[in-house]
């Protein structure tokens, strides 16, 4: 069934809800309490360029820093996880690891993250 769903961020769709009554109304409920899909990926989109603003401009081809880009996104997104969860485990970033993070993170050249796309991060932090 169609349901009309005002969203947090006041905006209204359509959505194509399936189950029994009470799994639609639950679903129509629950859909109220979030941003629409178009305000989320904004949002999303707003929130990596922003993690990313402090990162130098990648150099190469257009094709290339469009794909080193994302590729980029993935690699420091493993890593911040990875740190974030040895901070909160208690631990301190030891100071060589932290200079090797930095040198991944000042990497200027698309064909670089390319080239590590399927690298492990030992190996990129390596």
């Amino acid at each position: 069934m169609q349901y009309p769903i005002t969203h947090t961020c006041g905006h209204t769709e359509t959505h194509h809800l399936y189950g029994s009554y009470a799994d639609r109304e639950r679903k129509a409920v629950w859909l109220k309490t979030v941003p629409c899909l178009a305000c989320k990926r904004d949002s999303e989109r707003d929130a990596a360029a922003a993690a990313m603003s402090d990162l130098p401009a990648l150099t190469g081809t257009d094709k290339q820093i469009a794909w080193a880009t994302t590729i980029r996104a993935d690699i420091i997104s493993r890593i911040d996880d990875v740190v974030a969860k040895g901070e909160a485990a208690g631990g301190v970033l030891p100071q060589d690891l932290a200079a090797k993070i930095a040198a991944v993170k000042g990497q200027a050249s698309a064909s670089w993250w390319i080239d590590h796309r399927a690298s492990t991060l030992a190996q990129v932090l390596s």
